[in-house]
């Protein structure tokens, strides 16, 4: 199955590892493309990013409905194979839980950001709001599994409300439709746990500002893999925020430190 990438590559290149960036529910290779991807290049480090099958630019749009997060982590790991040698992988929202798995899966993973990573299960205040805010979508997304309809309830959650409209209508227009079977296995899930011996670093971001992700929820997930947490500006789509400098930001102080080179 082709799988889209984007990369980009810096000037001069490096024996550090590659970054590999995985979206979450419903978005693609292409929420990286505006910020991130050329940002870490032009910070000297090899930025790719992919497009998990039924997704953006990738095949199987067809046969979306078919699709589990095991079946994303397969995504990952033929990236993988075609990129080379060892990758950092950030992953968000629903993509930490797939990055997650690649990183159990893959000794080529050499590191792992958790980036406003979807939780083990939502938060009754998440769930709550968006009763409050689309009843009836959110209710009949529920009982039918329409994922357009989820979609449309989980919008206000993705993106800052100080984006202008053009911006808003931009990104929603790009948003994909998402599998039931991926979403329904990314809550409620069994959480994982390193191996004995298993010293790869590991770090947890999240949006002072994402309501999606209650801030405990990131330290749950930081005391798991004894993994420091930054909290930075920003909504729930860090890298699509207006404040997106601040997260990559302190994602590149994290790789410079855990990656000299």
């Amino acid at each position: 199955m082709q799988i889209e990438l984007l990369s980009h590559l810096p000037e001069i290149a490096s024996a550090r590892p590659s970054l590999l960036f995985v979206h979450g529910a419903f978005h693609g290779a292409w929420c990286w493309e505006d910020h991130y991807l050329p940002w870490f290049a032009e910070q000297g480090w090899a930025a790719h990013a992919l497009s998990f099958r039924g997704h953006a630019g990738s095949e199987g749009e067809d046969r979306l409905q078919d699709f589990t997060l095991e079946d994303y982590a397969e995504d990952v790991a033929s990236v993988i194979a075609r990129i080379g040698g060892p990758v950092v992988l950030i992953g968000h929202s629903m993509g930490g839980v797939v990055s997650e798995l690649a990183f159990h899966a893959s000794p080529h993973v050499a590191g792992l950001v958790f980036f406003a990573a979807s939780p083990l299960k939502p938060a009754t205040s998440v769930v709550l709001r968006v009763l409050r805010e689309r009843p009836v979508t959110l209710l009949l997304a529920q009982l039918t599994g329409d994922m357009a309809r989820m979609r449309t309830a989980m919008i206000s959650s993705f993106f800052s409300p100080d984006i202008s409209e053009a911006e808003l209508a931009a990104h929603v227009s790009r948003l994909s439709l998402e599998s039931r079977r991926a979403v329904g296995g990314t809550f409620g899930r069994k959480p994982l746990y390193r191996q004995d011996g298993d010293a790869r670093p590991v770090l947890v971001v999240g949006g002072q500002d994402d309501w999606s992700i209650p801030l405990p929820l990131h330290d749950d997930l930081a005391a798991r893999y004894d993994a420091p947490v930054r909290i930075c500006p920003g909504t729930h789509d860090l890298m699509l925020d207006p404040h997106w400098q601040a997260s990559a930001i302190a994602i590149r102080a994290w790789l410079n430190q855990t990656f000299p080179g």
